[in-house]
């Protein structure tokens, strides 16, 4: 490994950090809504991702480049991040919320946090088209809502469905906006 690497990849590690520590545990801690045990696993899950995603931001920027083995880590441990914040939650009584719930400050968050968890879907969709990753897009999200309703892991929520379809949709945008290459 280069000396600029592994720079890259220490710098990224205190960076994240110290983001981890001050901002990402603070607001987790505020607005997760799932199981007390599965909280740690979420939280080393959240900061490999987080460090994950500044070494790529580093390596962007210095090389316009990103490693395959950082790639492989940052898709593993954002999986197991998502399948915990979708399905780690303790059972439900309600089941269905086919409309918007009243506009209150937590469940604007809920959404917004939504469409922001979902970006990273628009990269696997890269190579579809417009039309085709949209509809891919609501059936993956289709398919996360009902498996919560079935689950009672959830509720199924139209806004979610409109959400995580946005939050693909800008993923895929900003994949065909930003140009890198994966190095292996």
């Amino acid at each position: 490994m280069k000396l600029k690497s592994i720079l890259s990849l220490l710098g990224s590690a205190v960076i994240s950090y110290v983001l981890f520590y001050f901002i990402t545990s603070e607001f987790i801690y505020r607005v997760y809504s799932g199981s007390s045990e599965l909280i740690v696993p979420l939280m080393i899950a959240l900061l490999i991702v987080q460090t994950a995603i500044i070494f790529m931001i580093i390596r962007l920027i210095t090389d316009k480049t990103v490693d395959r083995p950082c790639v492989i880590i940052l898709g593993i441990a954002y999986a197991f991040a998502m399948a915990v914040l979708l399905f780690g939650r303790p059972v439900i009584d309600y089941q269905a919320q086919p409309a918007i719930s009243g506009l209150n400050r937590q469940y604007m968050i809920q959404i917004l946090l939504n469409l922001i968890c979902f970006i990273p879907v628009g990269y696997l969709f890269r190579k579809q088209s417009r039309n085709r990753m949209i509809v891919m897009s609501i059936l993956l999200i289709l398919c996360v809502e009902i498996l919560q309703w079935i689950t009672h892991r959830g509720v199924f929520d139209v806004m979610d469905i409109i959400a995580g379809t946005l939050g693909i949709g800008t993923g895929y945008a900003l994949t065909h906006y930003i140009s890198f290459r994966i190095h292996k």
